[in-house]
């Protein structure tokens, strides 16, 4: 094992806390005539309870030969180690916020440099930069045990746009806990600090490891990168955000996992590019606020395949559960269950126009050729899948119930293969513009509550 270089100490307070919270998922209605979705918390994979642990260089960090820095709060005090053979970077400390600037050495050299946090901080924060924002190289951010709080800003700030793997450090025996807020940015060009989340990056964030990570944000989105975000594996836990649950510029890739999210905002958002793919882990979402999306990609695809778990409950008016606002949402595998509770959302700008309804699925297109689909869509004309141009179905099992169409195309509907029931309680099970082809095969049932044909 490495030895270490005592650089800098800090007194921080308190003790870490661990969440246990409240019923596995969505209450669904019940005979009753109940119309709500009751509520649901966010829950620990451990609930038992469990404690935050000590540091075991050996064993928790896997051995590791790079160089690293330690960062430790615990109980009114901190310190900032780095491996003897490595260049030492140049710790900032204010109060019991923390920053670190990584030596130019990493950032001219491919050196992996590794980050380890374990400790509490009831009013502090983690803030990592680089000598060059577009320089430096991959670095792995370890998490341990740690419990940061920062009531005006986020609790970790990645100001690099290089990626950063996130290794949540063992499984029950760890807990980690972040707390904090987004704010706007500060500064122009490329002096722009942006700080949009209580855990924020410039580059990739890259999830793995067996731990679980809860993540709160007073103000704006929760866990955000200006670049993409992958899950590999570990239990994360957005247990309330103002705003977005997850954002990120580019893709989105889900492969393993658990991820939890109660937020008011959209739960799982790219902004900007690319896709969002889920094709593996179990994915749990909920939002609350008008037009606020389960999972929604604002120019990509969606993609849902493998054997990915999905269950979606949106409250908002104009919510979506699934959401391409300009290409395909293709479900390829997996078992993804959506329910939809919004009404019609008024325009802010304009109170005439009261176009956008609620509905499980909404895309420019949709396939699907594998898994199954769920939908349950129950505010007014609140549809099942509504797309603006084709859909096509070539497989799986997709079963819908709603008040307004079950299946709404501005286009061509085909169906040549799988299990399809689209029924309306209140319109149309089908609502097809264009040419409607195989919706009188064995395997498909169709239920209108008002009006008939396509």
């Amino acid at each position: 094992m490495k030895k270490l270089r005592l650089i800098g100490f800090l007194t921080v307070l308190g003790a870490a806390s661990l969440y246990l919270g409240g019923c596995d998922g969505p209450t669904k209605p019940d005979d009753s005539g109940k119309t709500g979705p009751g509520d649901w918390d966010p829950v620990w994979a451990c609930p038992g309870g469990v404690s935050a642990g000590g540091l075991d260089l050996k064993n928790d960090n896997l051995g590791l030969e790079s160089d690293y820095v330690i960062i430790n709060f615990n109980n009114g005090s901190a310190t900032v180690t780095f491996s003897e053979t490595g260049v030492p970077g140049e710790p900032t400390i204010d109060g019991e916020h923390v920053s670190l600037k990584v030596h130019s050495y990493y950032t001219l050299n491919s050196i992996p440099y590794n980050i380890i946090v374990t400790g509490t901080a009831k009013n502090g924060s983690l803030r990592i930069e680089e000598y060059s924002k577009k320089g430096g190289y991959r670095k792995t951010l370890y998490l341990n045990g740690v419990n940061i709080a920062n009531p005006t800003g986020p609790a970790i700030n990645i100001q690099s746009s290089k990626r950063t793997d996130v290794h949540l450090v063992g499984s029950c025996e760890r807990h980690n806990i972040l707390k904090g807020k987004g704010r706007e940015d500060v500064g122009d060009g490329e002096d722009k600090v942006q700080a949009k989340g209580a855990f924020f990056a410039e580059g990739s964030l890259v999830f793995g490891g067996s731990g679980s990570l809860e993540v709160s944000s007073a103000e704006r989105h929760a866990i955000v990168s200006d670049e993409f975000i992958e899950v590999n594996s570990g239990n994360i836990i957005v247990k309330e955000s103002k705003n977005d649950g997850m954002h990120a510029n580019e893709r989105i890739v889900i492969k393993g996992g658990t991820l939890q999210i109660k937020c008011e905002g959209d739960a799982v958002q790219n902004e900007r590019s690319d896709s969002i793919s889920v094709s593996g882990g179990k994915v749990t979402l909920w939002t609350t606020g008008v037009k606020s999306h389960g999972i929604t990609s604002d120019s990509g695809d969606v993609n849902v395949s493998g054997n990915a778990e999905i269950k979606i409950t949106v409250v908002g008016d104009g919510s979506k559960g699934i959401r391409s606002s300009l290409k395909t949402v293709r479900i390829r595998g997996g078992n993804t269950n959506i329910e939809t509770y919004g009404n019609i959302a008024k325009s802010t700008s304009d109170p005439t126009d009261t176009t956008s309804s609620a509905a499980g699925v909404k895309g420019d297109g949709f396939e699907m050729s594998d898994g199954k689909l769920n939908i349950k869509s129950v505010g007014d004309n609140s549809k099942g899948v509504n797309v603006e141009h084709d859909a096509k179905i070539t497989g799986g099992d997709i079963h819908i119930v709603s008040a307004g169409d079950g299946i709404k195309t501005g286009g061509n509907l085909n169906i040549s293969g799988g299990t399809v029931y689209a029924e309306s309680t209140k319109k149309k099970g089908v609502d097809c513009k264009g040419t409607a082809t195989g919706t009188g095969g064995p395997n498909v049932t169709i239920k209108n509550g008002g009006g008939t044909g396509y």
